[in-house]
């Protein structure tokens, strides 16, 4: 199964030409390492996958599971450390963590009542 296709994808920004052409399938259960230079590109593809930016030309598709409410299963953090809220009062391991104590029973899962 393909969870994410882009076919002769062509993107820029201004004049300037940064994709040219690409063609990639990514297959469930693959994992991808996308590495590059400074400047090559890779933030853009990603931007480009997530439907973040329309490219010039060519066809992006992102197959993903649904959840209940509709939306994709799928995460993406950006990587410009300048627009982070130091005053967060979490760790990134305490953030990861919090989203199992419902799982692990640490927190009771909350349910809405009605009437």
């Amino acid at each position: 199964m393909i969870l994410s296709s882009m076919r002769n994808v062509v993107f820029g920004y201004g004049e300037e030409l940064v994709i040219d052409r690409l063609t990639l399938d990514i297959e469930a259960g693959q994992f991808i390492g996308i590495t590059g230079s400074n400047g090559a590109a890779k933030t853009t593809l990603l931007k480009l996958m997530l439907g973040l930016l329309r490219p010039w030309g060519g066809t992006v598709e992102l197959n993903g599971e649904l959840a209940a409410d509709g939306k994709l299963n799928i995460g993406y953090v950006l990587q410009q450390i300048a627009s982070f809220n130091t005053g967060f009062p979490s760790s990134v391991i305490e953030l990861v963590r919090s989203g199992c104590y419902g799982r692990l029973g640490i927190v009771p899962a909350f349910h809405q009542g009605t009437g």
